[in-house]
């Protein structure tokens, strides 16, 4: 099978009439969801030490080419034959360096017209022609159940700030956060229960204007913070993971975000620990959940180290006007945290 390969050719009469061009994007788009489910195809040959053949994923991608052609598809099909239709499979014999040749090759054809040709290629070690045909169903599925991504369209500049909260700064906010009729049991709060409550808090007062918020609010807050975080037990994520499989997802929002704001924990997430030469770890890492609509985000990201395990960066997405407000809250200014990105000074 090693110099063998396979063609095959779709041919649409599609009843709907568009713009040149329209449909090829379509298929171009909804063929990266469809690559997401099949790893082989997007991968390169190597050898094996044995000199076997084997395949390494590494998300190289597939070739594409795009091409139109004059008449109508009936038209075509009436006069077609091998030399003719093979125009509409491309395909390049392998390279000597095999990394670099694609293994499988799509081509796709519009006719003036009207209708559409859909080529595949492909090296007979990886497919045969029931597996081409079941990519090319899952492709079809795909760019037919595909929906638009419904983000709300909204003219409110969006912006980010990091404020850096030394481990002095958090254990002074988890005191003022803590309980104050807590039995001596109670485990302390975590940073991120304290953290996500002064700042949950602090942006329900820059939003509702009020007198501010007393400690006993934000005991409150934390608490719910608490109590909502322990109920997430491995019980409710495989009824959740079940509930998924059930395709309960397509009628699941497309945005996470929604109208609802999103507090994060990844104080646990080991982002300091990528280092790609001796001595030498990230000064800095920040995570963004796009796209940033809705009420807002709240993450709380671990910290380099030096200031003690308790230190945390907080990472907030808000429209602009409230980033600002929130910058200049008191409660936020009496912690003393340092401004990673937002202004260029230390609150005092």
């Amino acid at each position: 099978m090693e110099h063998n390969h396979l063609r095959v050719v779709f041919y649409y009469s599609l009843q709907t009439r568009r713009r040149a061009g329209e449909l090829t994007k379509k298929l171009r788009e909804s063929i990266t969801d469809m690559l997401s489910a099949f790893p082989v195809v997007t991968g390169r040959l190597l050898r094996t030490s044995e000199g076997d053949w084997t395949i390494k994923c590494n998300d190289a991608g597939v070739r594409m080419v795009e091409a139109r052609v004059e008449g109508t598809v009936d038209e075509w099909l009436k006069n077609v034959d091998r030399e003719k239709e093979l125009k509409l499979v491309h395909w390049e014999e392998m390279f000597q360096r095999q990394y670099f040749w694609s293994t499988f090759y799509v081509q796709i054809t519009e006719f003036e017209g009207g209708g559409l040709a859909v080529g595949l290629s492909c090296t007979h070690l990886l497919s045969d022609p029931t597996c081409a045909a079941m990519m090319i169903k899952s492709w079809a599925d795909v760019t037919l159940n595909a929906k638009e991504n419904s983000v709300p369209a909204s003219d409110t500049k969006q912006t980010t700030i990091m404020l850096k909260f030394n481990q002095e700064m958090v254990k002074s906010c988890i005191a003022m956060a803590r309980t104050t009729n807590a039995h001596k049991c109670q485990p302390s709060l975590t940073p991120f229960e304290a953290l996500a409550a002064l700042f949950w808090t602090r942006l329900s007062k820059v939003r509702v204007q009020g007198d501010g918020i007393q400690e006993n609010d934000l005991s409150k807050a934390a608490g719910f913070i608490r109590e909502a975080v322990s109920k997430i037990d491995r019980d409710e994520v495989m009824d959740l993971i079940e509930w998924l499989e059930q395709e309960n997802w397509k009628t699941y929002p497309s945005c996470m975000n929604g109208s609802c704001l999103i507090c994060a924990n990844l104080e646990n997430v080991n982002s300091y620990s990528a280092v790609f030469e001796e001595n030498s770890s990230p000064l800095r890492v920040s995570y963004y959940i796009e796209p940033s609509v809705g009420a807002g985000q709240i993450l709380i990201l671990p910290s380099p180290g030096g200031d003690g395990p308790c230190s945390r960066v907080v990472s907030v997405t808000l429209p602009e006007v409230e980033a600002e407000k929130l910058l200049e809250d008191g409660l936020i200014k009496q912690f003393g945290p340092t401004i990673w990105m937002g202004l260029n000074r230390n609150l005092c």
